[in-house]
């Protein structure tokens, strides 16, 4: 009988195994290479490529804030104060600020709705914040513009004083219409004062009365507003009796009016009225309770009318400034070379006030 036997063989040569070794070898010389470059790569803190990195990230920091800001309250060189969005969902915008003293060496600080500020980075040498706008114009149209308080109408001189003895159906007044200018468009009187004494026993009362005044330049019955003038607060000699009055207002510029004293209706009269019988004009006198008026031309009350007068305006061009970019430029450590600049598009370009 005969017998064969069959040898199987496994594993690697010396061949093999000398090549592998030496494949493995190169990468392994590789691999270290590659990490000793890396590990020079990463920049050593206080080197100006790591105050640059550091500068990078901190611009980039403020940008993304600033790209969503609504508004700004604050926009200096060194500080700028703005709102953004809502974010913890209250519906209220928040506020951030971010600061930097001036003084090299000091933090950038970050301010969050009013919060404690927090340091953002340190040793900042340079802070530059600065923003472009866009103005646009607008014409606004004009504003009715009220005048401080003048004289509308006078007379105050005495060629020939008499007195007018205001009785029960005999009254005095004074026609007046002020001159205006061009643009005015309304006026209204604040306050008359005229000259008085009592006539006497003092227990009777004047109304002091502002009326319009008709086409003949007398007055009418309405009256627009009175004040009492009681006799009691006149003396036996001629002074001057203030009245204020307002709700005269709103007058048309053509239209005149007339400053009427009527008696109270009492049998005593009550005052005398210092006239002027020999100039100025506009006196008004009734002596049946007003049913009918006289107009004179050359005799006038010594009165004074003061009131302010509503002119129109001019157009107003208003400039409307909108923050569009908000340019940063930031420095950390000495050498200037680590200066980092960098600039954001504010995306909803929010109208800011002039600087």
């Amino acid at each position: 009988m005969r017998c064969s036997t069959n040898h199987r063989r496994w594993g690697y040569t010396l061949v093999e195994l000398v090549a592998s070794m030496a494949v493995m070898s190169i990468l392994m010389v590789a691999l270290g290479s590659a990490m000793i470059l890396a590990t020079q790569a990463i920049p050593e803190n206080g080197s100006p490529l790591h105050a640059t990195v550091e500068a990078s990230l901190v611009a980039d920091d403020i940008a993304g804030d600033l790209y969503c800001a609504l508004s700004f309250t604050e926009r200096s060189a060194k500080a700028v104060e703005f709102t953004v969005p809502d974010r913890d969902a209250d519906s209220l915008p928040e506020t951030i600020r971010y600061e930097w003293s001036g003084t090299p060496g000091d933090p950038l600080t970050r301010r969050y709705n009013g919060g404690t500020a927090v340091n953002v980075t340190e040793d900042v040498r340079e802070l530059q914040l600065s923003y472009d706008l866009k103005t646009t114009s607008t014409t606004e149209p004009p504003t009715d513009k009220e005048s401080a308080e003048t004289i509308l109408a006078s007379y105050d001189s005495s060629v020939d004083q008499e007195d007018f003895q205001i009785q029960q159906k005999d009254w005095i007044g004074q026609y007046f219409q002020p001159s205006l200018p061009p643009d005015a468009t309304s006026w209204k009187v604040t306050r008359v004062k005229f000259m008085a004494m009592e006539e006497g026993l003092p227990n009777d009362v004047t109304w002091v009365q502002l009326r319009p005044a008709d086409a003949n330049n007398k007055p009418t019955s309405t009256v627009l507003e009175q004040a009492p003038m009681d006799e009691s607060t006149l003396t036996n000699e001629y002074l001057w009796q203030e009245f204020s009055f307002g709700s005269v207002s709103g007058l048309a510029p053509s239209q005149p009016l007339c400053l009427v004293l009527e008696h109270s209706g009492t049998g005593e009269p009550s005052a005398y009225i210092s006239f002027d019988n020999g100039a100025g004009s506009g006196r008004l006198t009734t002596g049946n309770a007003g049913d009918t008026w006289n107009y004179e031309n050359f005799t006038s009350m010594h009165y004074y009318v003061y009131g302010t007068v509503t002119t129109t305006g001019e157009p107003t061009v208003v400039e409307l400034k909108y923050l569009t970019v908000v340019r940063i430029s930031i420095r950390l450590g000495e050498d200037p070379s680590s200066r980092v600049e960098t600039g954001v598009q504010v995306l909803n370009i929010p109208e800011v006030p002039a600087l």
